[in-house]
């Protein structure tokens, strides 16, 4: 893939451009549904294939074959963040995702695994293709404090992701504020925040319209795959009644 022609890089490398709208698909059924719905999907701008929730017996040639209609982010979360395939060596891990590159547009891996054996040379092997790289954490318990935040996302970008993402459990209204802060932050490097729980609905709109480059929902033909997924169709219409805040070097939400 060209990296000039890669919605993903496109859309990091420019702080004004909107969140990219990613629709999250698990199973592999849900995975063929999507598929099968091809021209059906104007409402998002890629889809999030989660390798880890596919069957083990399913061949990924098989998952290969089929086409969608829309960028794909390949995910193989790892168990310690929520992964549905526990037991997996990064060696595994990595050649489920190289099965699938022909595909991808994106990656998505931890930013606590992104030194893992072998993981530096699959990253190195993104940037030769032009797939763009998400390093990613995710706490189901609580919001992590800024700071902590920062540090990842500091880490993420020294390792080379082009976008550091992070989802947290909510707990109480002010936990909101961590992914405030988190935004102010980073200025114009490409960060996606969203929150998880009650508020996780509120939040993933509050911190787009902040500056979160990515925006993930539930597929319309299945579940949320966490609480605070909003389904993929109305994610569009909600977010263009929203103006666009830039946080950078300001004191202000707006």
């Amino acid at each position: 893939m060209n990296s000039a022609d890669n919605l993903f890089l496109t859309c990091f490398r420019d702080p004004a451009a909107p969140p990219l709208i990613i629709s999250a698909v698990a199973g592999a059924e849900a995975w063929r549904a999507w598929v099968r719905a091809g021209g059906q999907h104007a409402a998002c701008d890629a889809v999030e294939l989660r390798l880890d929730t596919l069957p083990a017996d399913i061949p990924l040639s098989a998952v290969a074959a089929l086409h969608p209609d829309k960028p794909v982010l390949l995910t193989q979360r790892h168990e310690s963040e929520g992964g549905a395939m526990p037991g997996l060596s990064p060696a595994e891990r990595c050649a489920r995702v190289r099965a699938l590159l022909p595909l991808a547009a994106a990656v998505d891996w931890e930013i606590a695994r992104l030194e893992d054996e072998g993981v530096p040379a699959l990253c190195a092997e993104l940037r030769e293709r032009g797939v763009a790289l998400i390093a990613s954490a995710h706490d189901f318990e609580r919001t992590p404090a800024p700071a902590e935040l920062q540090g990842a996302a500091a880490r993420a970008r020294r390792l080379g992701a082009d976008c550091a993402k992070f989802a947290f459990t909510l707990r109480a209204p002010e936990d909101v504020f961590a992914g405030v802060e988190l935004l102010r932050s980073q200025g114009v490097a490409a960060t996606a925040v969203m929150g998880m729980g009650a508020l996780g609905v509120v939040s993933r709109l509050l911190y787009s319209q902040l500056g979160s480059r990515l925006l993930y929902c539930s597929f319309a033909g299945a579940g949320a795959l966490v609480p605070g997924q909003l389904p993929d169709a109305l994610a569009a219409p909600l977010l263009a009644q929203l103006p666009r805040c830039g946080l950078a070097g300001s004191n202000s939400l707006c």
